[in-house]
C-alpha cells in the first residue's frame, strides 16, 4: 500500500509503520526544514523591487521599479499576512518592522495578477 502525508509546518515528526504485514519496528523521524508553502517567486518581470537591509530589525526599505500602484504585504512562513498596505504608488517605501518577531518572512508586491515575492529575515 502507498501512503502519503503533506507537512504544513517545519518541525520534527515521528512515525511508526502500522500497515498489515510490516514490522512494528519500522519507525523514524521526518524533519521538515525551511519554508513550506511560501517561496520566492517572480511571475512577471513587470514588477521588481529591492529590499534593504536584509536582515532587518528596525526599518525595512522597499524600492520598486514602477510608480504604478501596488499592494505590498509582509507574510510569515505559513503565509499569514503580518503587514499590508494597498495602492502604494511611491517608488520607495520605509516600513517599521521592529514589532515583528525574529524569523523568516516574505515581502510580496502585487499588481493585478502579477506578483513578486522576496525572502526577508528579521533579526
Amino acid at each position: 500500500s502507498n501512503y502519503s502525508k503533506t507537512f504544513e509546518l517545519p518541525g520534527f515528526y515521528t512515525y511508526n509503520c502500522t500497515f498489515k504485514g510490516h514490522s512494528q519496528f519500522q519507525s523514524g523521524t521526518i524533519i521538515v526544514r525551511g519554508v513550506v508553502g511560501m517561496e520566492e517567486v517572480k511571475q512577471n518581470t513587470i514588477i521588481d523591487f529591492t529590499i534593504w537591509p536584509n536582515p532587518a530589525s528596525d526599518v525595512l526599505n522597499i524600492e520598486k521599479n514602477t510608480s504604478s500602484a501596488v499592494d505590498i504585504s509582509i507574510k510569515d512562513i505559513t503565509g499569514k499576512t503580518v503587514w499590508f498596505e494597498n495602492s502604494v504608488a511611491d517608488l520607495r517605501k520605509a516600513i517599521s518592522v521592529s514589532a515583528l518577531t525574529k524569523g523568516i518572512y516574505f515581502v510580496e508586491v502585487k499588481q493585478r495578477n502579477y506578483v513578486t515575492r522576496k525572502r526577508l529575515v528579521i533579526s
